[in-house]
């Protein structure tokens, strides 16, 4: 069995000082990194400076699909990637 490390992180109310301790972990490891348009992207360029960021818009329902395919995709090819995106987008 393979193990794909795909992280879903909360990005929290906007404010990059209020993001938690573990989020900015994942976030400083992602080699790719997912967002939408309710992320700060302040959040983004402070603790995934050296990541490819993809930015997702605001999208809902199947939308989604074509990122999480193209997230599997990457993580196939042993990267570690990260969707930084609010929960209720």
């Amino acid at each position: 069995m393979i193990i794909i490390p795909i992280y879903v992180v909360g990005a929290g109310p906007w404010d990059p000082e209020l993001i938690t301790v573990k989020a900015i972990k994942v976030l400083r490891r992602a080699d790719v990194v997912f967002y939408g348009s309710l992320v700060n992207e302040e959040i983004i360029s402070m603790y995934a400076p050296n990541a490819r960021k993809i930015f997702m818009g605001h999208v809902r329902g199947d939308a989604h699909r074509e990122y999480v395919i193209k997230a599997i995709e990457l993580a196939g090819k042993d990267l570690t990637w990260s969707s930084s995106r609010m929960v209720t987008q």
